[in-house]
């Protein structure tokens, strides 16, 4: 009866290793597969999110140069119209003397 007892014990390590080996690599499996998917999705997402970063710096960086070409284009009016005062004044001064 020990003989048929050990036997039987044997027989069902046996299959419990190989259950073992099947559980373990369907979770190999599924583990690699669920980081293939991660690593696509988040390399993506940090392409999308650089895209767009470099868009926004662009797009503020033209607003700057908006702003500072107007800002330029104001204090040369006010130079220019500043100066043409000038000369009317000192004209009109040389004229009346």
């Amino acid at each position: 009866m020990s003989l048929m007892r050990r036997k039987i014990i044997n027989q069902f390590k046996k299959l419990i290793d190989t259950l073992f080996v099947k559980i373990f690599i369907y979770f190999l499996s599924l583990t690699t597969l669920v980081f293939v998917v991660g690593g696509i999705t988040y390399i993506g997402s940090i392409k999308r999110l650089e895209k767009q970063f470099i868009e926004n710096i662009s797009d503020k960086l033209q607003s700057a140069v908006y702003n500072i070409d107007y800002y330029l284009r104001t204090v040369q009016e006010i130079s220019m119209n500043f100066f043409m005062m000038i000369l009317s004044l000192i004209t009109s001064s040389r004229s009346n003397n």
